[in-house]
């Protein structure tokens, strides 16, 4: 009953269907199956078949840890580091990362090594950060193999050295890992560790997108606005800002909306300008907030007005835009005289 529940969690052989994953999981997981009781967790905490539900999705993982599920243990760890169902609590994160390590769950020694690389649950060690993180890259966890190659991009943990992160990096790549893709396509944009070149930095940068990162997503619009192993294509670079946004990307957002105001790749439109930084505003970008506040200032999308454009240019300087700081000490300023 439980492989025919992790078909349908996974959608292999047949179509997925959380739904039907959760009834057979239920079945296997009151007949003891500890994967099933597992997976139970990771539906209820990911909502899916049923309503999220922190607490159910702990419940079943401590009854899959008890009986020894090594994922479990790991799962555990990863709601005591985000709180989720429980009181947040890095040590007790740890604790339990250091459980499933010991059960030989990869993934925990990952975490176990970006917890120590953070200074989360214990004081910070990049040595041991890197110690876990070779661990966890002998055991195939391929985030691990990926922050092998950041520490030695950064010179943490190990002597900075861009030829053996590169190396890294594409071991990432070759499991899949679409961040490693990503910092490869970096390192071609920057002549680091390999000769710099364009054409190889959209290349991966494709591929990164195309496994799935949003940073490489939006990396390919600068490509295409810049005209950078590409031809320059104003177009093209909106597409791919609308394909970051799409997936969350602010300053991808706040693109969107200074394609708009310049009218470029798209009609000029100060109305949907002010739509595109209202929304990266809201995810936090703080040049957003510094455009919002010129769009007030001088009327443009919207109607003027001089108190909103000083809250915005507050609300761009609280977020760290300087250039925000320069224009809200001049109002400031203004006044008071």
């Amino acid at each position: 009953m439980r492989n025919i529940g992790v078909m349908y969690i996974d959608g292999h052989g047949v179509e997925r269907d959380y739904g039907k994953a959760m009834e057979r999981s239920i079945k296997a997981g009151d007949a003891g199956d500890t994967r099933a009781m597992s997976n139970i967790g990771f539906m209820y905490e990911n909502g899916h078949g049923v309503e999220q539900d922190y607490g159910k999705a702990m419940e079943w993982y401590l009854k899959a840890s008890d009986a020894g599920n090594h994922n479990a243990m790991g799962s555990i760890g990863c709601m005591y580091e985000n709180g989720h169902g429980v009181e947040q609590h890095y040590g007790k994160a740890l604790e339990w990362y250091l459980k499933a390590s010991d059960a030989g769950n990869a993934n925990a020694m990952g975490s176990i090594g970006f917890m120590y690389d953070n200074g989360l649950g214990d004081e910070q060690n990049y040595g041991k950060a890197m110690e876990w993180f070779l661990k966890a890259s002998d055991a195939g966890d391929d985030s691990a193999i990926k922050n092998i190659g950041v520490m030695y991009d950064n010179g943490q943990g190990a002597p900075q050295d861009d030829g053996k992160a590169i190396e890294w990096f594409l071991k990432a790549s070759n499991a899949g890992n679409h961040n490693a893709m990503f910092n490869i396509g970096v390192m071609y944009e920057k002549g680091r560790g390999v000769q710099q070149d364009d054409s190889k930095t959209m290349e991966w940068y494709l591929k990164a997108s195309d496994a799935g990162s949003a940073d490489a997503t939006f990396n390919i619009g600068i490509m295409y606005e810049k005209g950078r192993g590409v031809e320059q294509d104003d177009s093209n670079a909106m597409e791919w800002y609308l394909k970051a946004s799409d997936a969350g990307k602010a300053n991808a957002m706040n693109n969107v909306g200074i394609m708009y105001e310049k009218g470029r790749g798209v009609e000029q439109d100060d109305d949907q300008a002010m739509d595109w930084y209202l929304k990266a505003s809201d995810a936090g970008e703080a040049m957003a907030m510094l455009s919002v506040g010129n769009l007030y200032r001088d009327g443009k999308g919207i109607a003027m007005d001089q108190h909103q454009a000083l809250e915005w240019y507050i609300k761009a300087h609280n977020s760290g835009c300087v250039e925000a700081s320069a224009l809200m000490k001049e109002m400031l300023d203004e006044e008071t005289q």
